[in-house]
């Protein structure tokens, strides 16, 4: 370390050397000086070398042999004619039909009958008459009138024009006598009731009527079948066949392998350089191999298929074609040697079927025609009895009918009659009153007017004159005022120190207005 160094003594072997601090003459050397001189370098190497490798092999050609069998079904078909004629009986029973007759009776009848009707009637008539009446009348007049006057107080002198209005209340009285005419309407409701006897009624009435009944028939009959048939056979062959095919294919892979050394640590960087490329070599010849077999045996798989598929399909093929024809030979002749036969149980259960059709339709249309024979007079005789029934209620309608229309009509006249002079009187009734209350009204009218106009002239009279009367003492007061006001004008300028006096004066104290009219005012002197 820095700061010593090994030395030995003179009569001491080597491995006693001891450590010695240093002096100037060992020229020691210190630091990073003294690691490079001294210490020893070395490399240490860790990890692995890894190498991945991919192979590509050519094409590698293999060999492949496949068996297989099918089974084929083919259709044989034969077209034979045949002719062959059968018989069938047939029964039909019970067959039955439903007929409708129609049948027309006639029927006859008598009723009575008692109705009562209601009428309504309205009618209009006229009347006069004559009313006197007496009516009393008050009226309220107002008059205005205009009247002059001169007035004169002490020497001083007025002209006034006044007017005044004057309210009179009069009452009259008059007697008026008035004609008028009128209409009155009346109006009657009658209820009247009539009878009728022995009133006779016809009528004729149709009637349907359905029956059924059943009826039995057997018929033999005959048909024949002339066909052409077709026969159809099955018929099934197998086959077996082997082929064998060639095919090529490559095969491709892909490998990784790593390696490491022997060594951890080495003195230089030459040896573990040279090191590494010796693991990184073996990694990849490792890689290499793993990747080459791979890659065959790929190459040999995927030929191996292909050849399997080629040779599967033609042996497929081969058998398939074998078998259909071994099929169809069969299937021709099993149809050639079973088709007569075939088809005359065909044209034999056909003209059976065609026989029975024919039989089984003409048993039931005679045993139709037999039921309906039978139900045809069965539904006569039933329409008959239900026509009759029906023509006699009907009968018994149309007369019960026929005497409520004259008993209603019998009773309508009379409640029209009655009805009709009932509204009469009361409409004479109702135009008197009417014309009663007109003439009594208009007569009422005739005399309140004439009654106003004789309170309104006795009225108009009075108010004139009260009104002319007024007016006048209105203007002679009011003259004698405004000669009064002068008066009082002239006797204050009068007084001393007034326009017309020398001294200062004091009016007296006022008189009563009588006085002033008596007597002219004295003046007196103040001091």
């Amino acid at each position: 370390q820095d700061g010593l160094i090994c030395k030995i003594a003179d009569d001491a072997p080597p491995s006693e050397a001891k450590c010695v601090d240093c002096n100037p003459n060992d020229h020691c050397q210190w630091g990073e000086e003294r690691q490079k001189s001294f210490c020893k370098k070395a490399y240490q190497l860790r990890g692995e070398a890894c190498a991945t490798v991919k192979v590509t092999v050519p094409e590698v050609l293999m060999r492949a042999s496949v068996t297989k069998a099918v089974t084929v079904n083919a259709v044989g078909t034969k077209t034979t004619h045949a002719k062959v004629t059968a018989t069938a009986t047939v029964k039909a029973t019970n067959v039955s039909a439903d007929v409708t007759a129609e049948a027309e009776e006639k029927a006859t009848a008598k009723a009575s009958a008692k109705e009562s009707a209601s009428a309504k009637a309205s009618v209009k008539n006229k009347a006069k008459a004559e009313a006197t009446a007496v009516e009393s009348a008050e009226v309220a007049v107002t008059k205005t009138k205009e009247a002059e006057a001169d007035g004169n107080v002490g020497g001083v002198g007025s002209h006034v024009k006044e007017e005044a209005s004057a309210s009179v209340k009069r009452s009259g009285m008059a007697a008026e006598s008035a004609e008028a005419e009128a209409e009155g309407e009346g109006k009657a409701s009658v209820t009247a009731v009539k009878e009728v006897k022995d009133v006779a009624g016809e009528a004729t009435a149709k009637a349907k009527a359905t029956a059924t009944a059943t009826a039995d028939s057997q018929v033999t009959g005959e048909a024949t079948a002339d066909l052409m048939v077709e026969y159809k056979k099955n018929a099934a062959k197998t086959s077996t066949q082997t082929r064998s095919a060639v095919a090529a294919s490559q095969g491709i892979s892909t490998a990784t392998s790593c390696a490491s050394t022997d060594k951890e640590m080495v003195p230089s960087a030459e040896e573990a350089a040279d090191l590494a490329s010796k693991a990184m070599e073996k990694a990849f010849k490792a890689a290499a191999e793993e990747a080459l077999n791979n890659a065959k045996e790929d190459a040999r798989k995927s030929a191996k298929a292909e050849a399997m598929k080629k040779a599967d399909k033609e042996a497929v093929d081969a058998a398939t074609k074998d078998a259909s024809f071994q099929a169809t030979e069969a299937a021709r002749q099993a149809a050639m040697e079973g088709g007569k036969a075939y088809a005359e149980e065909v044209a034999r259960k056909k003209a059976k079927a065609k026989a029975t059709e024919v039989a089984t339709l003409a048993a039931k249309e005679i045993a139709k025609k037999l039921a309906s024979k039978k139900a045809g007079k069965m539904a006569e005789d039933e329409a008959e009895v239900q026509a009759g029934k029906e023509a006699k209620t009907k009968a018994e309608k149309v007369a019960k009918d026929e005497a409520s229309k004259e008993a209603k009509k019998l009773a309508k006249e009379a409640a029209n009659g009655e009805a009709t002079e009932k509204a009469t009187k009361l409409a004479k009734e109702e135009a008197t009153k009417q014309a009663e209350k007109a003439a009594n009204d208009e007569a009422s009218k005739k005399a309140k007017k004439a009654a106003e106009n004789s309170a309104k002239a006795s009225a108009e009279k009075e108010a004139e004159a009260q009104a002319d009367k007024m007016a006048k003492e209105k203007a002679k007061k009011s003259a004698h005022d405004k000669a009064e006001e002068g008066s009082k004008v002239v006797q204050k300028l009068s007084q001393p120190g007034g326009a017309l006096g020398d001294e200062e004066v004091k009016p007296m104290e006022a008189m009563p207005a009588k006085e002033k009219e008596e007597k002219k005012p004295a003046l007196r002197k103040g001091r």
